[in-house]
């Protein structure tokens, strides 16, 4: 296979070797499944701890410095309900495609607890890129950084390091890929 004149017998091993190495290269191992699974129960449990934390900050903050201190806390205060507003806005929209997806995927297995048609791998390819979805998301997670900054003072600005991105992946083999294309494209699981 390295080169030089083939016989047709040869030419026709090296195309099945290549055959083989693709359809092995294309079953995705039950540990990799099992893999998305705890870390989408992981995500899981985070988001409500940092809700719960939220939550209880907002209500200290309530209790304590508006009341002492109104008319300084005020600002303070009304900036953060709005960057609530801002990220739940954001949470919600997340929320409603989870749940078109999870649709897609047959829903949760309640044996399982995981995706019932986990094998799928087209469902989010076809929900989030063929059906525009990906980039309606994108667009939501641009904005909502905007806005969340823009309720900052200049001085605030400095110190902030925003995690929220939709900045496509920077690939240093093969074709660059799109936000949408790295994160949802083909193969890649529910």
């Amino acid at each position: 296979m390295a080169g030089g004149k083939q016989s047709p017998r040869q030419r026709m091993m090296g195309i099945l070797y290549l055959v083989l190495l693709g359809l092995v290269a294309l079953s995705v191992p039950d540990s990799l499944m099992d893999a998305f699974k705890n870390i989408r129960i992981s995500l899981d449990n985070s988001t409500a701890n940092v809700d719960k934390g939220l939550q209880a900050s907002i209500s200290n903050f309530e209790a304590t410095k508006l009341k002492d201190q109104k008319e300084r806390a005020q600002p303070i205060y009304d900036r953060a309900k709005k960057a609530s507003q801002i990220a739940n806005d954001l949470n919600d929209y997340v929320k409603k495609l989870k749940d078109e997806l999870l649709e897609k995927g047959g829903g949760i297995n309640p044996s399982t607890g995981d995706v019932d048609k986990r094998e799928n791998l087209d469902a989010s390819a076809e929900v989030m890129i063929n059906g525009k979805k990906g980039e309606q998301l994108r667009q939501k997670i641009v904005d909502t950084k905007a806005q969340l900054l823009a309720l900052l003072k200049p001085n605030e600005k400095a110190g902030i390091n925003f995690s929220l991105s939709a900045d496509a992946p920077k690939i240093t083999t093969g074709p660059q890929k799109t936000w949408e294309e790295a994160y949802f494209g083909d193969g890649i699981p529910l």
